[in-house]
């Protein structure tokens, strides 16, 4: 097993809320559009193709957000080639994304709890198909593998994302695309957290190297210049 981290929600979402500040334009941009197709899918009489036009602009924007968030966190600039560049990604992306939710509501169906137990274990398995491999087979396991013994740190922080957002829903659908930006920086940050963590026992495993502008160690950890919690047993 890697080694065991403690993941700081608090300074997770502190860190998050800089990088937002400092960068905010275009992942608001993208919060704004993901939330428009969000309320378009839930209208009743759609039409199948409009439905199906719907899904695809999720998972467009989904790849969007991940891409952008992970770049914002690396502290690289995004480019309109880095987003065109995307739709090499497209295939792998919805083959895992298609086997992640198929994961989860096969485990729904069984009471529930390995729905959710899934969700948490292959959790950044979309992350990592955007950022390391094509292999839908390789992006799960890598993912099951970088949330070994932080399962229930991950909980805790996505219940705190959730209240974050519900609060931004209050806040006249306005709100929602500032705290949503801010929750999926957060989830970037835990993403380079653990990717780092579990890279020295993945050898021989596609891992594709993180370099670029600003990739200072300060700039590579979730909680800036600050070093990273003690874990606790």
């Amino acid at each position: 097993m890697p080694e065991i981290i403690s993941i700081d929600s608090t300074k997770i979402l502190q860190r998050a809320w800089e990088i937002f500040k400092k960068d905010w334009k275009i992942i608001s941009v993208i919060m704004l559009l993901s939330t428009i197709v969000g309320r378009l899918s839930s209208r009743d009489g759609n039409s199948g193709l409009i439905d199906l036009a719907i899904f695809l602009a999720s998972i467009i924007f989904t790849m969007i957000s991940t891409l952008v968030s992970l770049k914002l966190v690396r502290g690289q600039s995004v480019t309109m080639e880095d987003i065109t560049g995307l739709k090499n990604k497209a295939w792998p992306f919805i083959k895992t994304y298609i086997r992640y939710f198929l994961y989860i509501i096969g485990g729904l169906l069984l009471l529930i709890i390995p729905g959710i137990y899934f969700a948490l274990k292959y959790g950044f398995a979309l992350y990592l198909s955007i950022d390391q491999t094509d292999s839908s087979g390789e992006a799960m396991n890598m993912s099951a593998k970088m949330t070994e013994g932080v399962k229930g740190q991950l909980i805790v922080f996505g219940i705190i994302s959730v209240i974050l957002n519900i609060v931004g829903l209050i806040a006249l659908y306005i709100g929602v695309i500032v705290t949503s930006a801010v929750t999926i920086i957060g989830f970037a940050l835990i993403y380079e957290q653990l990717l780092q963590r579990v890279k020295p026992s993945m050898e021989g495993l596609p891992i594709a190297p993180v370099t670029g502008p600003g990739m200072t160690p300060d700039a590579m950890s979730p909680y800036g210049s600050e070093h990273p919690p003690t874990p606790t047993v």
